[in-house]
């Protein structure tokens, strides 16, 4: 789906707010098409890690983007 560069601009500015963790583990599944395994072990951390940061950057841009 195309995106408005509003909408653009603020999923920019809200994934910039996310820790490099989130931002990183976000970015592999989304962007990259990883599934959560994937995820855990390009980033070579436990699979429940993965998820985590997964779950809380996507509820910390749900918020973010909601509030733009």
């Amino acid at each position: 789906q195309a995106l408005s560069r509003d909408h653009l601009a603020a999923l920019s500015q809200c994934l910039g707010e996310l820790n490099d963790q989130q931002k990183r583990a976000v970015s592999l599944a989304y962007f990259d098409g990883l599934t959560h395994q994937e995820v855990a072990q390009h980033m070579v951390v436990p699979l429940g890690s993965a998820k985590t940061w997964i779950r809380r950057g996507l509820d910390f841009l749900k918020k973010c983007m909601g509030a733009t």
